[in-house]
Parts: C-alpha cells; structure tokens; sequence
C-alpha cells in the first residue's frame, strides 16, 4: 500500500505520454479568426493570472496533514482560486474540495468537488473508494473529476467555464496547477507553473540556486532563451484547446496543450506533453 501510495503521489500529475493531441500546440487563432491575444489571453494577462494563483498557495505543510492526512480545520481553502479565476466557477451549491494523502514521508493534496453542505470525504480512504465506485467517463482525463455525493458522480467535475477564451484557460490552469500547495517528499515533483514569457527565466535560474539545486549552465540558459513560451487558445466544432509551457521544478519545460469539452459538464478530453528542455542533463 506504501509503495502504491508513493507512485500515485508522483504521478498525481497526468501522464500525457498515453495521449496524443489532435493539434499544433503553438496555434493561437480562435473560431471567430481573432487572435488569442486580441480575446484577452495576453502575455500580460497570462503572467498576472499564473502569479496570483501561485501566490495563493501555502508550502508549510500543517503537522496534522503531514501526520495523518486528516483535516481539522483551518487549514488552506481552495475555494479561493476563484478570486483570481473569474471566468471559471463551481455550480450553486457545490464548492471546490481536496483530501491528503500521505504516508509521512511524501504528502500531498487531491481535489475534487462536493455538494456545499459540509458533506465532504474526511479522508483519503474515503476519496479512494468513491473513485473505484464510481468509474470515470473513458475520455475524462481530466486531474479534478470526481464529484461527491450526487448520482452524476462519475460526469464531469460541476465547475462552469463562461465561454470565453479567458475561460478556457483558467480552467487549464485550475486543471493542471491546483495540487502544488502542502506538498513534501517525492510529491514535491507536482511543484510547477506556467511560463508565459522569456523574462520569467531570470526568476526560474534564481529560485533553482536558492533552492540548492545548483547551478544552470550557459548552454541551458541560451535553449531556454530560444524557446516559444506563447499562450494559445483555439476553438474546435465540440473541443477548445489550451496550450501553454510548463515548468517542472527544477527540472523541465514542457509545451502542455489539452482539449476541453465545450459542452458542459467541461471536462479534458485529450492531454498532450512536447518534451523542450530537460535541466537534469544540463544543471551541474
């Protein structure tokens, strides 16, 4: 059980090397034929996005967490993000939730969305049997999915995009960042964001050296510079597809494009992952 526990921590994150994407990530243009950025999926609006939803979440890991994995109040809402992504919201009378999975030496959160009544999972078991109770639709790959104590459970995740580009993108980023908060031992590889220009690198190179995890050489740095970090949001007939650059810490870029449902319930139907710079091979 430890050892199983250990691997779905690391791999809490999807594997998209199972998935191949139906599109060019780097595609910006929109059905109506606007670019994304004329929609509002701007450089500017990408950066300040990202940075205030990573800003929410905490690091210090509660002791009762750490311990347990049992909540007892207090501890990081993640209803929050929705103070930061305004496009994107959960149903009337449904809230954002997560349990904690740990075995003392590796933790870390998994979310999922819950009727607002206070009925939620109090532990990780819990969450665990509702998933093997409740298969997921086939094409839901999709990391915030399961919906408690409704006979939809299994349908979608209850969380609303508006329609915009803005969205769309929102609803990428809630997928693909929301468990990088109360994260120790082997979890901490779910640690990533979103780059949305070059100039964050400076930022990327300071933290890695801070963190202790050496230095990058000159030639990373340089392949780094050459990369294309632009944000895209594209309109198919029954699919949207959200491609932005994602950085693991410390130790890759990958161009992450997914393709959203656009009927409601939303949820991922296809991930693909374009490796562009491993820093393991390069960071001394």
């Amino acid at each position: 059980m430890k050892k199983m526990l250990l691997s779905f921590l690391v791999g809490i994150t999807l594997c998209s090397s199972l998935f191949t994407g139906c599109g060019n990530g780097s595609t910006t243009k929109t059905s109506t034929g606007t670019t994304a950025a004329e929609d509002g999926i701007t450089v500017a609006w990408c950066r300040e996005t990202v940075n205030n939803f990573k800003a929410l979440q905490p690091i210090a890991v509660p002791e009762n967490l750490s311990a347990t994995g049992v909540k007892v109040g207090g501890e990081f809402d993640v209803s929050g993000y929705f103070s930061v992504l305004k496009h994107i919201s959960t149903d009337d009378g449904y809230v954002l939730d997560y349990v904690y999975i740990t075995d003392q030496k590796n933790g870390g959160p998994i979310l999922y969305v819950r009727p607002s009544d206070g009925n939620a999972f109090s532990a990780y078991d819990q969450y665990q049997t509702a998933t093997h109770d409740t298969p997921r639709q086939s094409k839901d790959n999709s990391m915030i999915w399961l919906v408690k104590g409704t006979e939809d459970t299994g349908k979608g995740n209850r969380i609303q995009i508006d329609g915009t580009p803005q969205g769309y993108f929102e609803y990428a980023i809630l997928q693909t960042l929301s468990n990088g908060f109360y994260l120790f031992g082997a979890a901490v590889a779910n640690n990533k964001t979103i780059v949305c220009e070059k100039d964050e690198l400076e930022s990327i190179w300071a933290e890695i050296a801070a963190a202790g995890e050496g230095s990058v050489d000159a030639t990373a740095k340089d392949q780094a510079q050459q990369l294309d970090y632009t944000p895209g949001v594209t309109f198919h007939p029954e699919l949207v597809q959200v491609s932005f650059v994602l950085f693991y810490k410390y130790t890759r870029f990958i161009r992450y494009t997914c393709y959203i449902s656009k009927e409601y319930p939303h949820f991922i139907t296809n991930i693909k992952e374009e490796p562009l710079l491993d820093l393991n091979s390069t960071t001394e």
